[in-house]
């Protein structure tokens, strides 16, 4: 079964007297989509993963813009930078939001990350805006493709 997943499988082993654990909900979750089907479902898994109330940053990463060498590269300048491309991304971003239910209402917020190494910034995102979790989807890579 672990070799045919096309899915990370975790096992759970049953013990002989069940136990109740509490799982406490994240309050600052990060999900990363690059628009895949699995991309954009990691939104979904990260407004399941925290409290009501908490907060849930959906981000996305566009390559670069040139720049001088000599400049510092912050991955969220994209965000600040207002051009077209941006708010084309924040308007595809904001149509994958799920719709909320008062009682389980979270934070929303979108942004838009700058980077030509989408990994590393999706860590820098995530450490700069106090994340506890961060979602992502596999990039359109299955296990064969990994190996």
């Amino acid at each position: 079964m672990l070799h045919a997943a096309e899915l990370s499988v975790a096992c759970v082993p049953l013990t002989a007297a069940p136990r109740t654990h509490s799982v406490e909900a994240f309050h600052s979750v990060l999900a990363a989509t690059d628009f895949s089907a699995i991309g954009n479902a990691s939104i979904q898994v990260a407004c399941t993963a925290v409290a009501p109330g908490a907060t849930v940053h959906v981000v996305h990463v566009v390559p670069a813009e040139p720049r001088s060498s000599a400049e510092p590269a912050d991955v969220m300048t994209a965000d600040t930078a207002g051009s077209e491309r941006v708010a084309r991304v924040r308007a595809m971003l904001q149509r994958l939001l799920p719709e909320q239910e008062p009682s389980t209402a979270r934070r929303l917020e979108l942004h838009v990350l700058q980077s030509d190494r989408p990994a590393e910034a999706i860590a820098q995102a995530a450490e700069r805006l106090n994340a506890e979790l961060i979602c992502v989807g596999t990039h359109g890579r299955d296990r064969k493709s990994v190996v």
